[in-house]
């Protein structure tokens, strides 16, 4: 009677510790989605989410005032790790880059990114404040 008891533990033991490595996997490889949503007074141009600063995973369209853009991040194709970071840049109409921020990737699922001021003076210096929040 002891020796059911035993292999009935083992399975369970065993089913628990697989489940457990597949919940872990399934949550690293998981795709961020990316809410981008234009809050400032005037239309963004050349909005780039990017792997690290420089690398352009992805640039968007014109981003309208008051627009909400939605962007995958799928780890799949692009690489991104548990704890990387993805950056949101801005190229200004001069051509320099300009990055307005990043996110933790340790957040997976779906990420709003709320842009509330972005101002260009002579020497192309934006000012911006993100908003980043889960849904």
């Amino acid at each position: 009677m002891k020796k059911k008891y035993w292999i009935i533990g083992i399975i369970a033991t065993l089913l628990l510790v697989s489940g457990v490595a597949y919940g872990v996997y399934v949550y690293q490889n998981a795709s961020i989605q990316i809410m981008i949503v234009n809050k400032t007074d005037k239309p963004i141009d050349r909005l780039e989410i990017q792997l690290s600063p420089g690398v352009t995973f992805r640039t968007l369209p014109t981003v309208n005032v008051g627009e909400e853009v939605e962007e995958t991040v799928d780890p799949s194709d692009s690489n991104v790790k548990m704890r990387d970071k993805v950056w949101i840049a801005h190229t200004s109409k001069s051509g320099s880059e300009i990055a307005l921020g990043y996110i933790e990737t340790a957040y997976r699922g779906k990420l709003e990114v709320v842009i509330h001021k972005l101002e260009e003076n002579e020497t192309e210096v934006a000012m911006t404040k993100l908003g980043v929040k889960l849904w």
